[in-house]
Order: C-alpha cells, then structure tokens, then sequence
C-alpha cells in the first residue's frame, strides 16, 4: 500500500478516537455551562444537523471544489470550532460550533471525512490489493 493510504488510516485512526471522546464530553461541557437538557439536546441536534449539511455539500460540490480543498475546509471548520467553543460560553456561538465542526455525537466518524475516504480509498489501492482482487 502507498504512504497516502496509510496516511489516511492513521488520520482516521486519530479521528476516530478524538470523536468518540468528544461524543461523551459535549453533553458534559454543555452542562457544565449549566444549560439545561433542552440546550444540551439542541447542541446534539446542531452537531447532527451539522454533519448532514456538510455530507450533502460534499456530494454536491466535491467534484468541482476537489477533495483536497474539502479536507482542508472541513479542518480548518475544526479548528474555528475548537476555538469557539474554548473562548465562548454564548449558547448561539456555541451551537454555531458545534455546527461547523463536524463532529460526531456516535463516537465514530460519520462526518464528510468519512465520504471523503471512502471515494479515495479504492481510486488509490490497485486491484490486486483489493480483498476481491481482480474479480
């Protein structure tokens, strides 16, 4: 297999754990800012809804913006959400983070990352290397 896979492996690997802890901490740092169950569940409605809007602009955009560019919108959204949700106690900016940032409320990632590593992994991978090979 070539380094780009393996990237991609370790990328996801990486992702994969951070998500499934973010997963637990969001609730938890929503009531730690002392909202109620109704903001707690609205902050997971937003991540959810999140997650879907970024999937459908990536199967509506991908091909004309590339996947290279998506990854690194999508991580530089990460980022800025990151941060918001470090400085901010606000409950409008920190739904708008959790929004952006594409996460996953499952503990595994179902986020555009995914869709995107799907489509690139088989373009990368000869068929010999496939687990059907050739068939």
């Amino acid at each position: 297999m070539s380094n780009t896979i393996y990237l991609i492996l370790l990328t996801k690997s990486m992702r994969t754990f951070i998500f499934g802890l973010i997963s637990i901490l969001i609730p938890v740092y929503l009531i730690h800012l002392k909202y109620s169950t109704f903001y707690v569940t609205l902050g997971i409605f937003f991540v959810v809804a999140g997650n879907a809007t970024f999937n459908l602009l990536l199967a509506l955009y991908e091909d004309s913006v590339g996947r290279k560019k998506f990854l690194i919108i999508n991580s530089l959204l990460m980022i800025i959400s990151a941060i918001i949700l470090f400085i901010s106690y606000n409950f409008v900016l920190i739904s708008i983070a959790l929004f952006i940032g594409n996460v996953s409320v499952t503990g595994t990632e179902t986020g555009p990352f995914q869709s995107m590593e799907v489509g690139v992994i088989p373009k990368l991978v000869k068929n010999p290397g496939r687990i059907l090979g050739n068939i």
